[in-house]
């Protein structure tokens, strides 16, 4: 189904957010938490933007195609996951507790996954739960341009 350009419109629903990469919520929850690749994440209610509920400092890297690039709230556990670049350059998905006011307790912080990047771009970012419950993951193929590792090629 193929829309007409009269149906489609753009509005800015908030300001002054450096390098938003991704957008995130909760069920139940109006607030909308918006991943800024620097390392931060922000909620915004109603066109403002709140104190950020996650600030990541150590063991991180940011820049280029690197950061906080993904969230993803569990659907039926107070848990959010995260992907970011930790300071050695490898995609890390990290759990956290989520308190009821939406902020990612960074104490609980646990790595769940570490994946090696040999490059510091194509690295993906995204998180999002499926219907089936599981924890997606995308990924990019790790490599620099024209695939000199040829690990977008390796599907085996």
């Amino acid at each position: 189904m193929a829309l007409a350009a009269d149906q489609v419109a753009f509005e800015q629903f908030v300001g002054d957010l450096p390098n938003p990469v991704d957008l995130a919520w909760r069920d139940g929850d109006p607030t909308l938490f918006v991943v800024l690749q620097g390392g931060s994440i922000v909620p915004v209610r109603d066109g403002v933007a709140g104190a950020p509920v996650l600030e990541l400092t150590d063991d991180f890297s940011s820049g280029g195609e690197q950061g906080l690039l993904g969230l993803a709230f569990h659907p039926s556990q107070p848990l959010a996951y995260v992907n970011y670049t930790d300071g050695d350059g490898d995609t890390v998905i990290a759990e956290y507790q989520v308190g009821d006011d939406g902020t990612l307790q960074a104490a609980s912080a646990r790595q769940v996954l570490t994946i090696d990047q040999p490059h510091s771009n194509h690295n993906g970012g995204d998180l999002a739960f499926g219907p089936d419950g599981y924890l997606y993951i995308g990924m990019g193929d790790g490599g620099s341009a024209n695939a000199p590792d040829r690990r977008s090629l390796n599907v085996g």
